[in-house]
């Protein structure tokens, strides 16, 4: 979602009330005893809004936010150089925090429980962490310093893949996927700000192809934007299908890839593997995973077994539609 489209307080937030309320009973009761807000982790699928609700909490609690990405932390000395940098109090929040490799995560554990960071020093000492960044033991020792106090603020896309250790650090906020009729109330609200006049029908057609998620919207109507900008044309419902048909987005949301997978499901005699799927539509089996799968699960359009993935009771209505 675009930072001219993301909503600056509590009320502009569309949808999310139990994670909203969450955060911000925890950013009150943090500002109310003059202490770092606590730790807590926020789970769901892209695009729900877990980076706007980290800036939120930590502009109510008065602080400045620290943004990073579990991938982009691989060694133990990374980390201990950004918590090493933050100022009291301070946000740190780490978009796809299951990313991070198991020895960054074990350095993080004392910071979260004493705000202590190992770091390594001249001498001679013996422990996993340096075995782990491959340093000459005789030369070099490790030693724990403070750290300010502060607040961590993960985001997960695949909340199974959270350790049990860093999920009991900190408090648990889920997120849902958003209803059709959120969806259009955000799709109304960007376009009022874009200056784009589209009717309510017309933006709940925008939304049942916004995949449950305020981004998928904000996304979709910027693209419907262009297209009657370059057509000359005002977004009436038939425009709106126009649109969507030359960018393969059914009203249902699926896209070319989508129907692709459920198409080999459907000719296939048992469950497929996700490495065949991703081979056979040319994506990534990360892409699969965390950007393609999770909204075709949500609808019931696939289904996760022990042996692979399943065409689930929901395709069949998409797939006659198609057929006919």
């Amino acid at each position: 979602m675009g930072d001219a489209f993301r909503p600056t307080s509590w009320d502009q937030v569309v949808g999310q009330d139990r994670a909203k309320k969450l955060l911000s009973v925890l950013a009150t009761s943090a500002t109310k005893r003059g202490s770092p807000m606590v730790h807590a982790l926020m789970t769901g699928s892209a695009g729900l809004g877990k980076t706007t609700l980290a800036r939120l909490a930590a502009e109510a609690c008065g602080v400045p936010i620290c943004e990073t990405i579990g991938s982009n932390l691989q060694s133990p000395e990374q980390l201990a150089s950004i918590l090493l940098s933050l100022k009291p109090r301070q946000v740190l929040f780490i978009d796809e925090i299951h990313r991070i490799p198991p020895a960054v995560e074990e350095q993080l554990y004392p910071a979260l429980e004493d705000f202590k960071v190992a770091t390594v020093t001249g001498g001679g000492s013996s422990s996993p962490l340096m075995k782990s960044l491959g340093i000459a033991q005789k030369e070099t020792r490790l030693e724990m310093v403070d750290v300010v106090p502060f607040t961590l603020l993960g985001a997960s896309t695949l909340s199974g893949m959270i350790s049990a250790p860093l999920r009991s650090r900190c408090q648990m906020v889920p997120l849902v996927p958003y209803s059709v009729d959120e969806l259009r109330q955000i799709v109304a609200n960007a376009a009022s700000r874009m200056g784009f006049h589209i009717s309510d029908d017309g933006a709940m057609e925008v939304a049942r192809r916004s995949r449950c998620a305020a981004r998928h919207a904000i996304q979709a109507l910027k693209f419907l934007f262009e297209y009657c900008t370059a057509e000359g044309v005002e977004p009436t419902l038939e425009v709106i299908d126009a649109a969507f048909d030359l960018k393969q987005t059914d009203r249902w949301g699926l896209t070319a890839i989508d129907h692709q997978i459920l198409q080999i499901l459907r000719s296939s005699r048992g469950p497929v593997g996700l490495s065949t799927i991703a081979m056979r539509v040319g994506e990534s089996e990360d892409t699969l995973e965390r950007a393609i799968e999770p909204y075709l699960l949500q609808q019931g359009y696939i289904e996760k077994t022990p042996k692979g993935r399943i065409l689930g009771e929901s395709a069949s209505t998409v797939l006659k539609e198609v057929a006919a």
